[in-house]
């Protein structure tokens, strides 16, 4: 029986030996679980991150200074940038957190969580404070961006929630939330840039 069967080729001393292939199969399967709280790992990301939330403010800090006269004009859009702002300062800080050496995981876990919690309130202040401007607009138009910004922000609080305690995911929550946090950003740096020209 080959290795496939389960056993090894013959050993020096003319015995085949059987395989464990269920202890492989455990290890393969646990190896991603071990990686979601083992921080190490996400450094590469955490740069990634880091780099692409601080172009996109650039580009967000363009896109209103270009239009900021067309802006003004619209009453609920002043807030809609800041609430985008913010999200991209959440997605900053949470991979400068990832980078931070000598960090204990739950400490990690706790001060992402907390991140996500700000930007939480924050996008929920911003978003009842122009619930008046904002009535005039499809309900639609009103829900999708605040949602595209809660969602990232929800994400990050689970993900801290997670790595703290050490189950449930870990820093792949992170990982949504940051492309889903790009995405909205983006999106709205086009509408300040792009489509408010329409």
């Amino acid at each position: 029986m080959g290795v496939a069967g389960g056993l090894t080729p013959l050993g020096h001393d003319g015995f085949r030996r059987p395989i464990n292939v269920s202890t492989r199969r455990i290890g393969l399967c646990q190896a991603p679980a071990r990686t979601a709280y083992d921080v190490a790992e996400w450094s590469d990301l955490a740069v990634a991150g880091a780099g692409a939330a601080a172009a996109l403010t650039g580009l967000l800090f363009v896109a209103v200074s270009i239009n900021l006269t067309r802006i003004l004009e619209f009453s609920y859009l002043p807030e809609r940038a800041m609430e985008t702002l913010s999200l991209l300062l959440g997605l900053l800080v949470v991979p400068l957190l990832m980078l931070t050496p000598g960090q204990p995981r739950a400490l990690l876990g706790t001060e992402i969580a907390v991140t996500g919690a700000v930007l939480v309130g924050i996008c929920t202040v911003i978003a009842r404070k122009s619930a008046g401007p904002r009535t005039s607009l499809p309900l639609g138009r009103v829900l999708a961006p605040l949602l595209l910004l809660l969602l990232p922000a929800a994400c990050f609080v689970v993900s801290g929630i997670s790595l703290a305690v050490g189950t449930g995911g870990g820093l792949y929550w992170a990982t949504a939330g940051m492309v889903m946090g790009f995405a909205s950003a983006a999106l709205n740096a086009w509408v300040f840039l792009v489509e408010i020209q329409r």
